[in-house]
């Protein structure tokens, strides 16, 4: 079900929350217009006598523009982009209207999204609920979601809680008094149980978003109560997770039908997960070849070779004089899978991965294709890889299987999306 995010009004959230907000991410958030300017300038010189990074000046409408229009790429020219679309926001909503938006959309961690939602994950409780101390700690995670994490790192948490805390007394919203009662508050308080398998990666969620949107389904209207069901395999999903690590991408597809069965990691699916495909390239062109005609036992050439200014190489700088295609593909071998290149020709391999494969990426015009230059994205070649096994036939990935609105109905229900086939070839005698 996706549901890893919940909408409040701002009327409906405590007045402790907005506090704790405006004080701790943006204490000048009722003046400026979207950039503190004066806070640029403070930022810049503490940053600069201390020899390091110690303040930021990212105001709160900034850091919403940043959450629905751009990515968290360090980079000038982002933080130019950044402050026009602060400058924007400010014009056509009101500060109420940016502070409503930023508390239900800013990431928290764990694949979450806002503070009414996190308040769910880490205390178990409404965000009405909570105590100042816990909404500190709350507040505190948004600088840094995956550090500041209270179940990854209670003590951290705590400490950054604290900060808010000397934040709110700093503005004068709690006394002197009221802090020190607060911080012993704070050191006593609980965190829900956590989750067996942490909850759904948040690429998992944005992957599932981004089909359900493809179906005409948008994120507002599935957070009225809509249901998600998914192709998943709990069982191989407990695998993956089991087996690989964070900074891991996996997916599984059947390939009669393009379900998606598991899926984990960052930058899965195309354009987000943009990458060289290295020598994944190799199989669809030797695939390409036999429909060619050409035969398993057929002997390619494994000699050094030089191709203009280009030197390739087998990956252990050895030759073998000639090899056999299926002993070129097993091994993976550089030379003769160029040399088969060669011969099938670049155009034609190049039309057949884009217009009968459907692979999508960014093809670099030279050679090097053969060795897998290309950049796309894992999901695709999936995509690419089921003809393969399936008799010729292109399948979309699909995740969902069906989706219910509130009352039960079903309103969607997948089956097979076939977008393209492998032409049929006179095979030679």
């Amino acid at each position: 079900m996706l549901s890893r995010s919940l909408w409040k009004d701002l009327n409906q959230i405590s007045p402790l929350v907005v506090n704790s907000l405006i004080a701790s991410e943006d204490k000048t958030f009722k003046q400026h217009i979207g950039i503190d300017f004066f806070g640029i300038v403070r930022a810049f010189l503490r940053n600069l006598s201390e020899m390091s990074v110690v303040e930021g000046a990212s105001t709160i409408t900034q850091q919403l523009a940043r959450t629905l229009y751009l990515t968290q790429e360090r980079s000038l020219t982002r933080k130019i982009k950044e402050g026009f679309i602060s400058l924007w926001l400010e014009r056509i909503l009101t500060k109420e209207e940016i502070l409503t938006m930023y508390i239900n959309s800013i990431y928290t961690g764990n694949g979450l999204y806002g503070l009414p939602s996190a308040s769910h994950y880490y205390f178990g409780k409404d965000i009405n609920e909570l105590s100042l101390p816990e909404i500190s700690v709350l507040v505190g995670l948004l600088k840094s979601p995956e550090n500041f994490n209270p179940f990854s790192n209670a003590k951290l948490a705590l400490s950054k809680g604290k900060v808010v805390l000397m934040r709110l007394e700093d503005e004068n919203y709690i006394s002197s008094d009221d802090f020190k009662a607060l911080v012993k508050e704070l050191e006593n308080i609980s965190f829900a149980p956590k989750p067996e398998n942490n909850g759904v990666d948040e690429e998992l969620f944005w992957r599932v978003a981004r089909e359900a949107e493809e179906l005409g389904f948008d994120l507002d209207q599935l957070k009225q109560g809509y249901k998600i069901f998914t192709y998943l395999n709990s069982d191989l999903m407990q695998s993956v997770h089991n087996n690989t690590s964070n900074n891991m991408a996996v997916e599984a597809v059947n390939p009669s039908t393009g379900q998606v069965l598991a899926y984990r990691g960052i930058g899965v699916s195309y354009p987000q997960g943009t990458r060289q495909i290295g020598s994944s390239i190799k199989p669809l062109y030797y695939y390409f070849a036999l429909l060619q005609g050409w035969s398993p036992e057929d002997y390619l050439t494994d000699m050094p070779i030089r191709i203009g200014e280009w030197t390739p190489e087998n990956f252990d700088k050895q030759y073998t004089a000639v090899v056999t295609l299926r002993d070129a593909l097993v091994k993976s071998r550089n030379i003769p899978s160029i040399n088969l290149f060669l011969q099938l020709g670049k155009t034609k391999v190049v039309s057949f991965l884009k217009n009968e494969l459907m692979l999508d990426g960014f093809y670099p015009d030279d050679l090097t294709v053969a060795l897998g230059t290309v950049e796309s994205a894992p999901e695709e070649l999936l995509k690419a890889y089921c003809p393969v096994f399936n008799g010729g036939v292109v399948l979309k990935p699909r995740i969902i299987s069906r989706i219910e609105d509130p009352y039960g109905t079903v309103v969607y229900n997948a089956s097979p999306e076939v977008i393209g086939k492998v032409f049929n070839r006179v095979m030679d005698p």
